[in-house]
């Protein structure tokens, strides 16, 4: 999706080659679980996760350069099983879908001839919202009957949007994960 077209620029410059480098999805997520009984609980929570993406196309001459962030604020559903519930540590199962809804995106495109950034374009997106399904289980170690500290190996599925941008989650749907973190648990 770049306009820089062969020998725009009075040279008789080689062929053009893309290449796009999709970042690790930064993310930081507050969990909130409310028990019902001693095995089962359900959750929602707040995850805030950015997406960052950089495209590069052209020759040694010239290139366009595409910095691309999207911020999207998510909100999981969840259901959790505890086979292992006891006052201190407790072993669960835990399945989750989740609704991500965009909060911000920037795209900029930088122009390079001959080492010299000659043009910025701050460019327009519209992402979509997006929808994700996941499972895992985890270890819980209770610092008291209310806040917990967690480590949750999971494996999440991303539906693919209609947005057509290119992202981490674009290229890989399926991903796995360790998320680590403090957990508050509702008990009454």
């Amino acid at each position: 999706t770049f306009n820089l077209p062969h020998g725009e620029y009075g040279m008789n410059e080689p062929e053009m080659d893309t290449i796009t480098h999709h970042r690790l999805p930064l993310t930081i997520a507050l969990s909130l679980n409310k028990m019902l009984g001693s095995r089962w609980a359900v959750g929602t929570g707040l995850q805030y996760t950015q997406l960052f993406s950089e495209t590069q196309a052209g020759n040694t001459y010239s290139w366009e350069q595409q910095l691309q962030r999207l911020h999207y604020l998510g909100i999981p559903l969840r259901a959790l099983w505890y086979p292992v519930n006891s006052n201190r540590w407790a072993l669960y199962g835990t399945a989750q879908t989740m609704l991500e809804i965009p909060v911000g995106s920037t795209l900029r495109q930088n122009t390079i001839i001959d080492g010299w950034q000659i043009d910025t374009k701050r460019l327009k997106l519209d992402p979509s919202v997006q929808w994700s399904v996941g499972l895992g289980i985890g270890l819980e170690y209770r610092l008291s009957p209310v806040i917990g500290l967690y480590a949750e190996p999971s494996v999440q599925y991303f539906f693919k949007t209609n947005d057509g941008l290119d992202t981490y989650r674009t290229k890989h749907p399926v991903t796995f994960s360790i998320p680590i973190g403090i957990r508050i648990n509702f008990v009454h």
